[in-house]
């Protein structure tokens, strides 16, 4: 279960170098899915993830659609279209060309040198299958 965690501010609303994500993790005692209806929690454990933690996630999930729109056999073109414009033309949140700008970009030196090289290899491996896909002309305009 993932939730978006903002501050209360509105004009941090919009701006990925602010938002934090909380990551919340259910332990059950019993396997899931269970014959039971409801299944009892022995544990939760919340992390906060920071805003290139954040951007990193995005990214690696926008990763995920695209690699198992890609792998479908055959191919059903009306989802793959659908994963490549939420994330090469996004609408409602900010797409990666949007993250590359503001953790890759000036403000580089801001955050710690690791995950700004766990980002470029998730931005490294989305490109890498933008082309797989046939949308690099979209990617490089």
């Amino acid at each position: 279960m993932h939730a978006e965690w903002r501050s209360s501010s509105n004009s941090d609303a919009n701006d990925p170098s602010r938002q934090y994500k909380m990551r919340v993790t259910y332990t059950t005692q019993r396997a899931f899915p269970y014959m039971m209806t409801r299944v009892r929690v022995s544990h939760m454990d919340k992390v906060i993830l920071s805003p290139i933690h954040n951007a990193i996630d995005t990214i690696l999930a926008r990763c995920n659609m695209l690699t198992t729109q890609i792998n479908n056999d055959p191919p059903r073109m009306n989802p793959l279209q659908q994963v490549i414009q939420g994330s090469v033309f996004p609408m409602v949140n900010e797409g990666p060309l949007r993250l590359c700008q503001i953790f890759l970009g000036e403000k580089r030196g801001e955050y710690p040198p690791d995950e700004v090289v766990r980002l470029e290899g998730a931005v490294c491996t989305f490109l890498d299958l933008c082309m797989r896909s046939g949308v690099v002309a979209v990617i490089v305009m």
